[in-house]
Protein backbone atom coordinates (compact mmCIF):
# COMPACT_ATOMS: atom_id res chain seq x y z
CA UNK A 1 0.00 0.00 0.00
CA UNK A 2 3.15 2.22 0.35
CA UNK A 3 4.61 1.86 -2.64
CA UNK A 4 1.26 2.57 -4.49
CA UNK A 5 0.91 5.99 -2.77
CA UNK A 6 4.26 6.74 -3.33
CA UNK A 7 4.02 6.22 -7.28
CA UNK A 8 0.88 8.27 -6.71
CA UNK A 9 2.76 10.71 -5.49
CA UNK A 10 5.62 10.99 -7.96
CA UNK A 11 2.90 10.78 -10.40
CA UNK A 12 1.29 13.76 -9.16
CA UNK A 13 4.09 16.19 -8.85
CA UNK A 14 5.22 15.14 -12.74
CA UNK A 15 2.19 16.70 -13.50
CA UNK A 16 3.35 20.24 -11.98
CA UNK A 17 3.61 22.58 -14.48
CA UNK A 18 5.98 24.48 -12.53
CA UNK A 19 5.29 28.23 -11.62
CA UNK A 20 6.51 31.24 -14.00
CA UNK A 21 7.21 35.08 -13.25
CA UNK A 22 7.16 37.68 -15.70
CA UNK A 23 8.32 41.02 -14.94
CA UNK A 24 9.05 44.20 -17.15
CA UNK A 25 11.37 47.42 -16.03
CA UNK A 26 9.79 50.28 -16.74
CA UNK A 27 12.73 52.73 -16.52
CA UNK A 28 15.00 53.84 -18.73
CA UNK A 29 19.04 51.76 -19.28
CA UNK A 30 19.05 48.32 -19.74
CA UNK A 31 19.19 45.66 -16.70
CA UNK A 32 19.16 42.39 -15.91
CA UNK A 33 17.24 40.40 -13.48
CA UNK A 34 18.25 36.58 -11.63
CA UNK A 35 15.65 34.35 -9.93
CA UNK A 36 16.46 31.38 -8.76
CA UNK A 37 19.56 30.61 -10.06
CA UNK A 38 18.09 31.94 -13.77
CA UNK A 39 20.12 35.10 -14.65
CA UNK A 40 17.97 37.28 -18.03
CA UNK A 41 20.07 40.01 -19.78
CA UNK A 42 18.44 41.46 -22.51
CA UNK A 43 17.29 45.39 -24.22
CA UNK A 44 13.88 44.98 -23.86
CA UNK A 45 13.92 45.34 -19.96
CA UNK A 46 10.50 42.46 -20.03
CA UNK A 47 12.35 39.22 -18.10
CA UNK A 48 10.56 35.98 -18.12
CA UNK A 49 11.35 32.90 -15.96
CA UNK A 50 9.65 29.21 -15.97
CA UNK A 51 10.04 26.09 -14.05
CA UNK A 52 9.90 28.21 -10.96
CA UNK A 53 9.05 26.44 -7.58
CA UNK A 54 6.30 27.61 -5.79
CA UNK A 55 6.18 29.59 -2.68
CA UNK A 56 8.57 32.46 -2.17
CA UNK A 57 11.47 33.49 -4.92
CA UNK A 58 14.13 35.91 -4.84
CA UNK A 59 13.76 38.69 -7.60
CA UNK A 60 16.55 41.07 -7.99
CA UNK A 61 17.47 43.21 -10.82
CA UNK A 62 20.60 45.18 -11.81
CA UNK A 63 21.61 47.88 -14.24
CA UNK A 64 23.67 46.12 -16.79
CA UNK A 65 26.33 49.14 -17.18
CA UNK A 66 27.02 49.95 -13.68
CA UNK A 67 25.98 46.71 -11.89
CA UNK A 68 24.13 48.89 -9.36
CA UNK A 69 20.73 46.88 -7.79
CA UNK A 70 17.61 48.61 -8.46
CA UNK A 71 15.45 46.06 -7.20
CA UNK A 72 14.97 43.11 -4.77
CA UNK A 73 12.30 41.41 -2.79
CA UNK A 74 10.64 38.04 -2.62
CA UNK A 75 7.65 37.47 -4.18
CA UNK A 76 5.33 34.56 -3.78
CA UNK A 77 4.02 32.38 -6.60
CA UNK A 78 1.31 29.91 -5.65
CA UNK A 79 1.57 26.23 -7.68
CA UNK A 80 1.17 26.58 -11.80
CA UNK A 81 0.66 30.04 -11.59
CA UNK A 82 1.94 32.51 -13.39
CA UNK A 83 3.03 36.46 -12.07
CA UNK A 84 3.20 39.49 -14.08
CA UNK A 85 4.58 42.59 -12.28
CA UNK A 86 6.15 45.48 -12.96
CA UNK A 87 8.70 47.74 -12.14
CA UNK A 88 8.56 51.46 -12.12
CA UNK A 89 11.04 54.13 -12.34
CA UNK A 90 11.36 54.36 -8.22
CA UNK A 91 12.13 50.82 -8.26
CA UNK A 92 8.52 50.38 -6.79
CA UNK A 93 7.36 46.49 -7.87
CA UNK A 94 3.24 46.05 -8.91
CA UNK A 95 1.70 43.29 -8.90
CA UNK A 96 -0.10 43.12 -12.67
CA UNK A 97 -1.81 40.00 -12.93
CA UNK A 98 -1.88 36.20 -11.66
CA UNK A 99 -2.78 33.43 -13.78
CA UNK A 100 -3.57 29.95 -13.05
CA UNK A 101 -1.31 27.94 -15.46
CA UNK A 102 -3.53 25.31 -17.29
CA UNK A 103 -1.31 23.42 -19.58
CA UNK A 104 1.56 21.75 -19.32
CA UNK A 105 5.03 23.59 -19.33
CA UNK A 106 6.07 21.88 -22.88
CA UNK A 107 3.80 24.62 -24.05
CA UNK A 108 6.69 26.93 -24.80
CA UNK A 109 8.68 24.61 -26.61
CA UNK A 110 7.62 23.91 -29.89
CA UNK A 111 5.75 25.52 -32.84
CA UNK A 112 2.81 23.30 -34.06
CA UNK A 113 1.33 22.94 -37.54
CA UNK A 114 -2.02 23.01 -35.48
CA UNK A 115 -3.82 26.16 -37.13
CA UNK A 116 -5.43 26.91 -33.61
CA UNK A 117 -2.06 27.24 -31.87
CA UNK A 118 0.11 29.28 -34.86
CA UNK A 119 -1.64 32.17 -34.72
CA UNK A 120 -0.34 35.00 -37.22
CA UNK A 121 -2.53 37.75 -34.94
CA UNK A 122 -1.51 40.52 -32.72
CA UNK A 123 -2.72 40.88 -29.02
CA UNK A 124 -3.80 44.34 -28.34
CA UNK A 125 -4.01 45.09 -24.86
CA UNK A 126 -2.25 46.55 -21.73
CA UNK A 127 -0.15 45.02 -18.94
CA UNK A 128 -2.99 43.81 -17.21
CA UNK A 129 -4.23 41.68 -19.98
CA UNK A 130 -7.60 43.77 -20.80
CA UNK A 131 -7.62 43.40 -24.68
CA UNK A 132 -8.42 41.32 -28.07
CA UNK A 133 -6.95 38.92 -29.99
CA UNK A 134 -6.82 39.93 -33.62
CA UNK A 135 -6.01 37.23 -36.19
CA UNK A 136 -6.33 33.37 -36.56
CA UNK A 137 -4.43 32.50 -33.73
CA UNK A 138 -5.94 30.94 -30.70
CA UNK A 139 -5.71 34.27 -28.11
CA UNK A 140 -7.49 34.11 -24.47
CA UNK A 141 -7.80 36.46 -22.09
CA UNK A 142 -4.63 36.09 -20.44
CA UNK A 143 -2.53 37.89 -22.90
CA UNK A 144 -0.59 40.57 -21.37
CA UNK A 145 -0.16 43.34 -23.87
CA UNK A 146 2.61 42.78 -25.87
CA UNK A 147 4.48 40.13 -24.02
CA UNK A 148 3.87 37.21 -26.40
CA UNK A 149 7.14 34.82 -26.42
CA UNK A 150 5.08 31.49 -24.80
CA UNK A 151 3.73 29.88 -27.83
CA UNK A 152 0.37 31.44 -27.65
CA UNK A 153 1.43 33.34 -30.59
CA UNK A 154 2.95 30.95 -32.74
CA UNK A 155 6.08 32.29 -31.40
CA UNK A 156 9.55 30.67 -31.00
CA UNK A 157 10.66 29.41 -27.46
CA UNK A 158 14.35 30.49 -26.36
CA UNK A 159 15.70 26.87 -26.74
CA UNK A 160 14.55 26.48 -30.17
CA UNK A 161 15.76 29.77 -31.29
CA UNK A 162 19.12 29.40 -29.64
CA UNK A 163 19.83 25.93 -31.43
CA UNK A 164 19.18 27.93 -35.02
CA UNK A 165 21.25 31.02 -34.03
CA UNK A 166 24.50 28.42 -33.35
CA UNK A 167 23.94 26.51 -36.10
CA UNK A 168 23.70 29.77 -38.37
CA UNK A 169 26.98 30.72 -36.74
CA UNK A 170 28.63 27.92 -38.27
CA UNK A 171 28.08 28.74 -41.83
CA UNK A 172 31.16 30.31 -42.98
CA UNK A 173 30.30 32.84 -45.57
CA UNK A 174 27.51 35.83 -45.39
CA UNK A 175 25.65 34.92 -48.75
CA UNK A 176 24.81 31.03 -47.44
CA UNK A 177 23.89 32.39 -43.90
CA UNK A 178 21.78 34.96 -45.69
CA UNK A 179 19.87 32.31 -47.45
CA UNK A 180 18.74 30.42 -44.48
CA UNK A 181 18.26 33.49 -41.74
CA UNK A 182 15.52 34.92 -44.82
CA UNK A 183 13.91 31.42 -44.79
CA UNK A 184 13.60 31.28 -41.14
CA UNK A 185 12.12 35.00 -40.67
CA UNK A 186 9.60 34.71 -43.08
CA UNK A 187 8.34 31.90 -41.48
CA UNK A 188 8.75 32.08 -37.97
CA UNK A 189 7.23 34.54 -35.72
CA UNK A 190 10.08 36.46 -34.09
CA UNK A 191 10.36 39.29 -31.38
CA UNK A 192 13.28 41.92 -32.20
CA UNK A 193 15.38 40.78 -29.71
CA UNK A 194 15.06 37.40 -31.16
CA UNK A 195 15.85 39.37 -35.08
CA UNK A 196 18.89 41.43 -33.88
CA UNK A 197 20.56 38.32 -32.49
CA UNK A 198 19.96 37.19 -36.26
CA UNK A 199 21.32 40.34 -37.56
CA UNK A 200 24.58 40.31 -35.92
CA UNK A 201 25.60 36.55 -37.01
CA UNK A 202 26.82 38.45 -40.10
CA UNK A 203 29.89 40.06 -40.86
CA UNK A 204 29.04 42.23 -43.30
CA UNK A 205 25.68 45.24 -43.44
CA UNK A 206 24.69 44.81 -46.70
CA UNK A 207 23.14 41.03 -45.99
CA UNK A 208 22.04 42.40 -42.35
CA UNK A 209 19.67 44.93 -44.53
CA UNK A 210 17.60 42.30 -46.88
CA UNK A 211 17.32 39.92 -43.62
CA UNK A 212 16.06 42.74 -41.17
CA UNK A 213 13.44 43.85 -44.28
CA UNK A 214 12.24 40.22 -44.85
CA UNK A 215 11.68 40.16 -40.79
CA UNK A 216 10.04 42.73 -40.05
CA UNK A 217 6.55 41.50 -41.35
CA UNK A 218 7.04 38.70 -38.79
CA UNK A 219 8.00 40.63 -36.06
CA UNK A 220 5.34 40.32 -33.19
CA UNK A 221 6.60 43.72 -30.89
CA UNK A 222 7.62 46.26 -34.05
CA UNK A 223 6.93 49.16 -31.76
CA UNK A 224 10.73 47.43 -29.99
CA UNK A 225 12.41 47.24 -34.10
CA UNK A 226 14.47 49.99 -33.09
CA UNK A 227 16.80 47.79 -30.66
CA UNK A 228 18.71 46.13 -32.90
CA UNK A 229 20.28 49.71 -34.12
CA UNK A 230 24.08 48.83 -32.60
CA UNK A 231 23.70 45.20 -35.06
CA UNK A 232 24.54 47.34 -38.09
CA UNK A 233 28.09 49.22 -38.65
CA UNK A 234 26.94 51.99 -40.53
CA UNK A 235 24.42 54.23 -39.81
CA UNK A 236 23.10 54.47 -43.23
CA UNK A 237 22.55 50.92 -43.50
CA UNK A 238 20.10 51.45 -40.26
CA UNK A 239 18.51 54.34 -41.94
CA UNK A 240 17.86 52.15 -44.76
CA UNK A 241 15.84 49.87 -42.95
CA UNK A 242 14.30 52.23 -40.49
CA UNK A 243 13.26 54.06 -44.18
CA UNK A 244 11.49 49.94 -44.88
CA UNK A 245 9.85 50.02 -41.63
CA UNK A 246 8.29 53.47 -41.77
CA UNK A 247 6.91 52.56 -45.37
CA UNK A 248 4.97 49.56 -44.10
Amino acid sequence: MKTIITLLALCLTSLSFASELFIRVNRSGMHYATVSGQTIYNSTNIYRFFDLTNGSVYLQVYQQNTNTQVFSSTINIGMNQRVVGEIDQNGNLTILQTIQISTPNWYSTVVTNDPNQNGGGTWNGNGNGNGSWNGNGNGNGNGNGNWNGNGQNGSIDNASFNLFIEDLKKESFDPKRQERAVAYVTKANLSAEQIGQILKTFTFDSYKVEVAKKAYSRCYDKQNYFIWKSAFSFESNYREVEEFVNEQ
